[in-house]
């Protein structure tokens, strides 16, 4: 095969190519907070890249529901998209292929979604995912694992200075309820969306009740 000397193949902004030393580190990350999932008994689920945009959207917030990629399916007529994360997928599994296991569930996955972006942003439209669902299981115990685990799998990164982030909605709702604001005053602040005030994270690790 002959290859060109020079070829114009621009790719769309926002997106990639990983040659293969780049691939190396992203595969041993992903490899090694694999093996830390599994150590706790998490299993993998893998995602479909397509899903039937009104099924997906169930689960989104509005501020991902404007970062979907959506297109037209020729053969059903049906509106598609990419996920723009992993987390409604799972919840969409959850809560129709996987009604008949027991609980707690212990799923983890990893892979790659696709979100709009603004232009001027310079952010990647791609986005490497790594998380863990906890389904079925509510207790304090269950908090901490999720806590550990996720240490666990940073200092397996070589990872020394970072800091972990804890939400709970009931904490949120109690500081609502005390604040003396008024009820049109809090539905404006539920309504911000994390993402415009928080720097976005790669990973997640969370537990479901």
């Amino acid at each position: 095969m002959t290859i060109p000397s020079s070829i114009e193949a621009p790719l769309p902004k926002g997106v990639t190519d990983f040659l293969p030393e780049k691939a190396d580190e992203i595969a041993c990350i992903e490899g090694c907070i694999s093996r830390i999932f599994e150590l706790w008994g998490f299993r993998r689920i893998i995602t479909p890249l397509l899903e039937f945009q009104d099924v997906i959207s169930l689960g989104m917030g509005e501020d991902l529901k404007e970062k979907t990629f959506r297109f037209d399916d020729r053969q059903t007529g049906r509106l598609l998209a990419i996920p723009p994360d992993i987390t409604p997928q799972i919840a969409r599994i959850v809560a129709t292929r996987m009604l008949g296991y027991p609980l707690p569930l212990r799923i983890y996955y990893n892979g790659r979604v696709l979100r709009h972006a603004e232009v001027q942003s310079g952010r990647s439209r791609e986005i490497f995912q790594s998380g863990v669902e906890l389904i079925g299981l509510n207790s304090p115990e269950a908090d901490a694992e999720m806590v550990a685990m996720a240490v666990e799998a940073l200092r397996s990164l070589g990872l020394d200075n970072f800091k972990i982030d804890l939400g709970q909605v009931d904490f949120f709702r109690g500081i609502m309820l005390s604040s003396g604001l008024s009820a049109s005053a809090r539905n404006l602040l539920q309504s911000l969306s994390p993402r415009r005030i928080l720097p976005q994270c790669g990973k997640s690790w969370r537990r479901r009740r």
